[in-house]
């Protein structure tokens, strides 16, 4: 049960991974790198990221111009953009609010099952 609670997790993180990028720069104006959001969502969601499923998704943001991005050397260094910053609240506002609907529906779907269970008993 404990690998399929890791994989649902994962694919929630993952899901919302824009989101979670946004969300941590918000709270870190000096800028983070990849490496750097990697090991941060390890360490708070147990959820390993692949550099392959975080550089594109970092790339995205970057071109709807939510993220500015800048070289320290080699490295590419994420910042929030203005635009980012102004957007980031309503973002997370909506997906909470698609969240909470997601997760009525499935209560409602879990009661549903169980009401039907106890019929049959």
């Amino acid at each position: 049960m404990e690998e399929i609670y890791a994989r649902v997790k994962g694919k929630c993180v993952k899901n919302a991974l824009d989101l979670i990028i946004l969300a941590i720069l918000r709270d870190k104006p000096w800028g983070l790198t990849g490496y750097d959001f990697i090991g941060l969502i390890y360490n708070f969601f147990d959820v390993m990221v692949s550099p392959g499923t975080l550089y594109p998704i970092l790339f995205s943001l970057e071109k709807q111009g939510l993220v500015h991005v800048e070289f320290r050397g080699k490295k590419r260094v994420y910042y929030p953009a203005v635009k980012g910053k102004k957007n980031v609240e309503s973002l997370i506002n909506y997906f909470v609010d698609a969240s909470n609907q997601l997760n009525e529906f499935l209560r409602n779907i879990s009661d549903k099952g169980e009401e039907s269970s106890q019929k049959i008993a």
